[in-house]
């Protein structure tokens, strides 16, 4: 109960006594009734802007989170309540002054002029049941908290509370606790966010939360915010000021940067590890989803194998398939192309100068076509400058066009960047249930690339789809891989965290190394743990393999 003398007692710099400050004092420590449902008036003399910039402005001034109710203006003085006696006790403490704009304004405060009853009409109801009733209601049986255009929730509206900002929601911390614990998506969609509100995200990104939606906003940057160590897979970022007149793949490298780990940006799917960013796709033919997942399948397998194992590749060919390489015959930016591939390219005018046969340097079947790409260089390719054209699709041939950047790797770590352009035919073999398309055609022309198109490329690392990497791993995941190393190696567990840390959690170079050092008789026995289950080295080639 609130003492008589306290009711609607007039507090300023001339009655805020001792017996005042200790009796708020208490009550906050206490949590009694007085912190629930009494409400204090508090009176700003002089103010002439927003209500939301009076109520930012106030939040930022006096260091406290509050939500104001019932805000009015008149004659030259706005007026609101608010239960919060956190912020009643920074009023006193700053002499009842608020600095703005260099201009000193009076506050004034009605202590406990009204109760809940009086606002909501009841008398055993707080802002925290209400909060907390609106929040609950938005969460779904998809695991989803929808917080989007919180500030108009009819209830909120009702009650004329002002929450003028999401990151009030901090205030209710074991709500918040509670529910971030299960939150799987996270809607914050259309709140006027300038920032991503990072006091309501760590209530979440500990627990299960793996997307979030922050469209329509006012997001301009992502500069505050630091790399977020999350399950993070999916968001969305549309209508912000950040996607305006912005290259995309800048876009999407900046965004990779603070999420490392997101598979889908603004509903395109992303690389499936989160390292690569997508390529762009520019189709003649306008193809169906089927056609769709096709390319992009194909290109991320493609390039995964070519640039780790091109055995593999031989899958990709048609028996009969037939390839030409092409290299330019002049020099490019005063510079000459400095690759194998001039050994193995094909060009009819020097042919016909030269006598050779048209059928010289042609390289049919799939055997001898992968038999002539594994002599080539190591590679990497920057899947981010990948252009891919559908110039036709009939349903039985599919003729893809695709264009970008990739590094030749040298010995002594010389590294020659390539331009390329590849032509590729797809025939279709169906049979009773799926359709098999295989390249029967390829044209592959490579040239040197220009000094500014090294300059934007590669500016991300690189991680390939046949790796088995770990992108900045979470402990548990560092605790599940080192467990299935350990099983195929009966390395302690030190030994086990010390390779895959050297080889960047790649697992599959982790064990090479291990059965390098295995044959070597170099792995010292003290390094081994006696009690695990023993495998024999075939078995673990077999899972290197």
């Amino acid at each position: 109960m609130v003492p008589d003398n306290f009711k609607k007692f007039l507090l300023n710099r001339v009655t805020a006594s001792k017996e005042v400050v200790d009796f708020l004092e208490n009550a906050r420590k206490t949590e009694d009734d007085l912190s629930k449902y009494s409400f204090h008036k508090v009176m700003i003399h002089n103010w002439s802007s927003s209500k939301e910039l009076l109520f930012d402005s106030l939040s930022k001034y006096f260091v406290v989170s509050f939500i104001p109710i019932n805000f009015v203006t008149k004659d030259g003085t706005s007026t609101f309540y608010t239960s919060s006696l956190n912020f009643i006790l920074k009023v006193i403490m700053f002499e009842f002054l608020f600095l703005y704009n260099r201009s000193m304004l009076n506050i004034d405060i009605l202590l406990c002029d009204k109760t809940s009853h009086d606002l909501f009409g009841s008398h055993e109801l707080s802002v925290l049941d209400i909060i907390g009733r609106i929040v609950n209601s938005r969460f779904t049986s998809h695991l989803e908290l929808d917080l989007s255009n919180f500030k108009n929730d009819p209830e909120i509206i009702k009650y004329k509370i002002e929450f003028y900002q999401l990151s009030l929601l901090s205030i209710f911390k074991i709500l918040m606790v509670r529910l971030g614990g299960n939150t799987r998506y996270l809607n914050l969609s259309h709140n006027n966010l300038s920032i991503v509100p990072l006091t309501i995200l760590n209530f979440f990104i500990k627990g299960d939360l793996i997307g979030i939606d922050l469209r329509n906003n006012n997001i301009s940057s992502m500069d505050h915010l630091h790399r977020v160590s999350s399950k993070i897979v999916k968001l969305h970022l549309e209508y912000n000021p950040l996607c305006k007149n912005k290259d995309p793949i800048d876009y999407i490298k900046d965004i990779l940067l603070k999420f490392p780990r997101l598979k889908e940006l603004d509903g395109v799917p992303l690389d499936k590890y989160g390292a690569m960013v997508p390529f762009y796709k520019s189709y003649v033919v306008t193809p169906d989803k089927k056609t769709q997942k096709f390319v992009e399948q194909f290109v991320n397998l493609y390039f995964s194998h070519y640039d780790s194992r091109r055995t593999k590749l031989l899958n990709f060919y048609g028996e009969n398939a037939q390839l030409t390489i092409s290299t330019p015959t002049v020099e490019v930016d005063g510079r000459s192309l400095d690759s194998k591939l001039t050994n193995f390219s094909r060009n009819v005018l020097s042919m016909n100068k030269n006598k050779r046969s048209h059928t010289e340097r042609l390289y049919s079947t799939n055997k001898a076509i992968v038999a002539l790409l594994i002599k080539l260089p190591p590679t990497v390719h920057d899947t981010s400058s990948f252009t891919i054209d559908v110039v036709h699709n009939d349903g039985k041939l599919i003729i893809l066009i695709i264009g970008g950047i990739y590094k030749e790797l040298g010995k002594q770590n010389m590294q020659t960047y390539l331009s390329f352009r590849r032509t590729i035919f797809f025939e279709a073999t169906d049979d009773d249930k799926f359709t098999d398309y295989f390249i029967t055609r390829e044209m592959f022309t490579t040239s040197c690339a220009s000094e500014e198109m090294k300059r934007n490329t590669f500016l991300l690392p690189i991680r390939n789809q046949s790796q088995l990497t770990l992108i900045d791993p979470d402990w548990q995941e560092q605790n599940t891989i080192c467990k299935a190393f350990s099983y195929y190696t009966q390395l302690k567990i030190d030994e086990v965290e010390r390779r895959l840390n050297n080889h960047d959690w790649d697992i599959r170079m982790a064990l090479k190394e291990f059965m390098n050092d295995f044959r070597k008789n170099s792995i010292s026995t003290s390094l081994f743990d006696t009690e695990s289950d023993y495998v024999t080295t075939d078995q673990l080639m077999d899972e290197v393999d």
